[in-house]
Order: C-alpha cells, then sequence, then structure tokens
C-alpha cells in the first residue's frame, strides 16, 4: 500500500510520465502540493446545452464554460453545487440552499437547516436532493419549497447522493471510518420508504468512495470500488440487481473521476489513467494515461466527448471513439 501511495505522490508532484494529445485544455495549468489535493482541482464537470461546461473546484468556486471560446464566467463560491437542465443550485455553511435559473427568473431560497456535503437535481430542476454526514438526507421540491421526504439509511450518508436524471430515484452511498473504510449503496425509488437495492460488500470491498452514478434514464447504477489496495468500477441493472459491467485490480489506489451515460462507463485515477467504456460491448472507446491525478470526469450529451478535471486545475478534452 505504502508503495501505490508513494507512486501516487511522485506522479502528482508532476512527473511527466505521458501525455494524452487533449483536443482543448481549458484554463492554465497552476503548481500544486503534491501531498494535498489543490484547491483550484475541478471536483465536479457536467457538460449544459450549447457547447457549455459547469465546474464546480475544491475551494468552492463554481464556473461556466463557454467551450468555443474557451472563457468561461464565475457563478459564485458555495460549499455544495448542483446543476439541472435550467438553472443552478449552491448552498453555503448555514444551510441556506438557493436555486438560480440561466433565465433572470428570481432566486428561490430554501433554508435546510443546516450544511450539506452533497445535493443534486433532477434534469427538470423541480426535484433537489440534500445530504451529508451530519445532516438528515431529505428531497426538496424547489419551486414550493417543500421538503417531500427523508431517508433512513443504515449508515450515515458521507461518500455521495444524487438523484436521477428523471427525477424517479435516488443513489446514496453510506459509509463510516472505524478501523477502516465501511461502506455500502442504496437504491431507492423516490416513493419507497425502504431501498429497494444495496449493494453491501463489506468490509472486503469499498464501494462508492469519491463517485457514484444513475444513469440519464436511471436503468443503471455506477460506483468506484477498491479491493485489496486496487480499485475498480461497476455497473449494475436497478431493476435486477444484475452487474452488467465490471473492471477491478487496477494498479491506482483510487479511481476519483466517474461518469455514466446510458450506454457509456467513464473513470479517471490517481496514475493518470482514463478510460471509457460501451457497457453493452464491453469496449474500450477510449484508454490512455493523462500524466497527472484525474479527479473528475464528464460525458457529453451526445457520448462524443469526454471532459476530465486535473490536478493541474485544467479541464482537458478528449474524443471518444464510436
Amino acid at each position: 500500500m505504502l508503495m501505490k501511495v508513494f507512486a501516487f505522490l511522485i506522479l502528482a508532484g508532476g512527473l511527466n510520465i505521458c501525455c494524452a494529445d487533449f483536443e482543448q485544455i481549458l484554463g492554465s495549468p497552476q503548481a500544486n502540493n503534491p501531498y494535498e489535493r489543490p484547491p483550484m482541482v475541478p471536483m465536479q464537470l457536467r457538460f449544459g446545452a450549447a457547447g457549455r461546461l459547469f465546474v464546480w473546484r475544491q475551494n468552492g468556486d463554481s464556473e461556466l464554460w463557454d467551450i468555443g471560446a474557451s472563457k468561461f464566467s464565475r457563478l459564485g463560491n458555495s460549499k455544495v453545487f448542483a446543476v439541472c437542465d435550467d438553472g443552478f443550485v449552491t448552498g453555503d455553511e448555514s444551510g441556506l440552499v438557493v436555486f438560480k435559473g440561466f433565465e433572470n427568473s428570481r432566486p428561490v431560497s430554501i433554508s435546510s437547516g443546516g450544511p450539506h456535503d452533497y445535493a443534486s437535481m433532477s434534469a427538470d430542476c423541480q426535484l433537489l436532493l440534500l445530504a451529508g454526514v451530519d445532516r438528515p438526507t431529505e428531497l426538496w421540491q424547489v419551486q414550493a419549497v417543500k421538503r417531500l421526504r427523508t431517508f433512513v439509511t443504515t449508515l450515515p450518508v458521507r461518500n455521495g447522493a444524487v438523484i436521477a436524471a428523471n427525477g424517479k430515484s435516488v443513489l446514496l452511498a453510506e459509509g463510516v471510518y472505524q478501523d477502516g473504510h465501511q461502506t455500502l449503496l442504496s437504491y431507492w425509488p423516490v416513493e419507497a420508504m425502504t431501498a429497494q437495492l444495496a449493494l453491501d460488500e463489506r468490509p472486503e470491498k469499498i464501494v462508492g468512495m469519491w463517485n457514484i452514478r444513475l444513469s440519464r434514464d436511471g436503468r443503471y447504477l455506477a460506483t468506484t470500488t477498491q479491493h485489496n489496495s486496487k480499485s475498480g468500477a461497476l455497473v449494475m441493472d436497478v431493476s435486477t440487481g444484475k452487474r452488467i459491467f465490471e473492471t477491478a485490480g487496477r494498479t491506482s489506489y483510487w479511481i476519483r473521476g466517474l461518469d455514466l451515460s446510458d450506454s457509456l462507463l467513464a473513470i479517471g485515477d490517481e496514475l493518470g489513467g482514463v478510460v471509457v467504456w460501451d457497457i453493452n460491448s464491453k469496449a474500450a472507446l477510449l484508454d490512455t494515461n493523462v500524466g497527472q491525478v484525474v479527479q473528475s470526469v464528464a460525458i457529453s450529451p451526445d457520448n462524443k466527448t469526454l471532459a476530465v478535471g486535473l490536478w493541474d486545475a485544467t479541464i482537458g478534452l478528449l474524443q471518444i471513439a464510436k
């Protein structure tokens, strides 16, 4: 394990092993401390309409990039950030969450009672999921400013929370750290009082540590995994519980970047590995190394482009093969 961590630190410090041929790079590279996550690293990426890319950084800054012009506008600074088709939400340390539409509509404020660690929105901007280690996991109706329900979980929601784009289901990454990571995933239809599906392989396997995803149509869930200090990822059909795709045994200690479309799975790891698979054919459509730690990835709506958030604060764009 120490050897793996040492290799990770060397790479994070700027050892140029190899470099992918990015079609475009957004932003300017910044020096970083290899022993801690840089403040400007892109933690979340999401493509929007008309060539837009949303970025939320470790220091709380959120940005909207015009990819064609290679320029961005700053949206604000917040503890949590989430995007929907027509707007975005920000949340501060007091628990105040504000939704802002792109069409200059009046902001909607929600006083949730305390700070949250995660926020996620349905594509139509109607539903907002809030979660945190020390806070209840809640589903809100945004325009009505109404709390619809609270999810009662086995463990605290420590590692992630997402709502499906169609607003019909929720995926929660639960966990504690007691003599090592104890983690599990729970999948909930939004109206169900108990989880429909659970992925619990404690203590052998760690799941959902850095990222979890639901496919755009809500049919599949994706999670990162770790077993015996080696990383992996899997995709599961939520209606059957069947694993339809799995990769394991990667030399990187953690996979930090993860995204899932209706047909593609993308990962980015601490050793600079970036891979995109077709989850049906199992074929790798993109397999490269970017020469530094990858913190986040995002698949474009047309499945043609992958955005890669790097530890030098830039975002690289890669073409996904057909």
